[in-house]
């Protein structure tokens, strides 16, 4: 099973997978941590995306970063897994920072055609707060998040074969006890809202 945990920036997806990860229930999942910051350093020798001066950096990190995410998902692919991002966060990203890229709609249909293969489940997390934490790497700027927050939203409603959960808990040890129920429950709906 692979569940995608998904969101803004600074909602808490690495905190969470790492809590998950702690309990029986996930014991066994591996975490495919987010490649974002990786690829950055390791190709772009920048410490996040918010650091590209120009278009054409950012259009070769996406591809870059569509190339790695579905290496790592195909040889994760019989594994059971918490993924940090993944390819519904690449779709929501490339359609608010590269809105006039030519082949956009082309590459977000692969994204989304990708994680609707790939994800058996998604946990979408909301922010809880409107204060962003600055960690130096990612942005803080609120007005991103919340456009960030739209496309998501926009874009959750794609994904009909797959199973969604909106978190909306501000509490981590909440968080982790919805999701466990979530998982425990016998008919788990398509959308928890």
């Amino acid at each position: 099973m692979k569940i995608l945990l998904t969101g803004a920036q600074g909602v808490g997806k690495t905190t969470l997978i790492d809590e998950l990860l702690k309990t029986k229930e996930f014991k066994s999942f591996k975490k495919i941590g987010e490649l974002t910051r990786t690829i950055c350093q390791k190709y772009f020798n920048v410490p996040s995306p918010k650091f590209f001066q120009n278009t054409s950096a950012r259009i070769r990190f996406q591809k870059r970063i569509f190339i790695e995410q579905l290496f790592y998902e195909l040889k994760h692919s019989k594994t059971n897994c918490l993924v940090d991002r993944g390819f519904l966060d690449f779709a929501v990203y490339t359609e608010q920072f590269l809105p006039s890229w030519r082949l956009k709609n082309l590459y977000i249909k692969a994204c989304l055609f990708f994680a609707n293969r790939f994800y058996d489940y998604i946990i979408y997390i909301e922010p809880f707060s409107d204060n962003i934490v600055d960690d130096g790497v990612r942005s803080i700027n609120k007005d991103i998040r919340s456009k960030t927050e739209k496309i998501f939203k926009k874009l959750l409603t794609k994904f009909a074969r797959s199973r969604i959960l909106i978190l909306r808990e501000k509490n981590l040890i909440k968080r982790v006890n919805v999701i466990k129920s979530f998982f425990s429950a016998p008919f788990i709906p398509n959308i928890i809202v």
